[in-house]
């Protein structure tokens, strides 16, 4: 059975009491549902249960676990078709990592580092080796044997030995690689010292179609990125034509019309809608 946008309406108007109905305009109800549309994509990536719909409409907007090269601390965003990003994973070379590389070691199926220093690098954390002339330049697991000798592999189980097959002692240049989320930049009004970004702790921003990632100085070699496609089709609460139900799953569609009501209680201040539309948001997510 078709869905339109008029329908969506008609569901919003007894959801929140028709005599609500003229509080907003139509083009401020079109503006409400379809970024209530986008938070609740946004809370189902949250809730992880994206995968458990039953078809593939609503994994098909989003684009989860991209992979995307950073240049001089940025990723161009200009071909990605989003609307909306969820989470940014970032790769970093730390920077503050002190130690550098006294020997690398290949014997007995086996390759090892030696440090020049005690560090915080510990067991499955990553390293990258460069400079080395040997073939080995990469990134590395580490398995933590003293205070400055490390094993490499290629597994974060630690389970598959790095090895080449040829026996090599020599040295080069080595980065400790930190993976860790980035949170959007906040107002720097009031800000403290808390909140500048460090490389475990980076923020990102977005703009002239690029995302820029702050670690306070250290590099950002990659990240990636989830993040919510252009939408298929705008909820138009005029529309009579186009079936929403070929571009969202109803199921979907109803946690939207939930968080719509959601947020036009907290807009008009009415508690009892408030606390009806949580409920039924907290029904629809079991």
């Amino acid at each position: 059975m078709a869905f339109y946008g008029t329908d969506f309406l008609n569901l919003f108007n007894l959801t929140i009491n028709a005599a609500y109905s003229q509080a907003l305009s139509t083009t401020k109800q079109n503006l409400l549902i379809n970024e209530s549309l986008v938070l609740t994509i946004q809370n189902e990536y949250r809730n992880g249960t994206i995968a458990s719909y039953s078809t593939d409409l609503l994994k098909g907007l989003v684009v989860l676990g991209e992979s995307n090269s950073a240049t001089a601390n940025e990723i161009d965003l200009s071909a990605k078709p989003f609307s909306h990003i969820m989470a940014v994973k970032t790769v970093i070379e730390d920077a503050t990592f002190r130690a550098t590389l006294t020997n690398l070691l290949i014997e007995n199926l086996a390759t090892r580092i030696v440090l020049s220093r005690s560090s915080t690098l510990r067991s499955t954390e990553q390293v990258t080796l460069s400079n080395l002339g040997n073939g080995f330049d990469g990134t590395y697991y580490v398995k933590q044997l003293s205070s400055t000798v490390y094993e490499l592999y290629t597994d974060f189980n630690l389970t598959i030995p790095a090895y080449n097959g040829t026996s090599y002692q020599g040295t080069g240049t080595v980065k400790r690689v930190i993976s860790v989320y980035a949170m959007p930049v906040q107002s720097q009004e009031k800000i403290g010292i808390l909140s500048t970004p460090t490389v475990n702790f980076p923020n990102y921003q977005m703009g002239n179609n690029k995302l820029t990632v702050n670690a306070g100085g250290s590099v950002i070699t990659s990240a990636i990125l989830d993040y919510i496609t252009t939408m298929p089709l705008d909820i138009d609460v005029t529309d009579s034509t186009d079936d929403l139900s070929e571009f969202y799953p109803m199921e979907l569609i109803y946690k939207v019309n939930d968080t719509a009501a959601k947020r036009f209680a907290e807009l008009t201040r009415d508690n009892v809608l408030y606390q009806t539309s949580s409920l039924e948001q907290q029904q629809s997510n079991k």
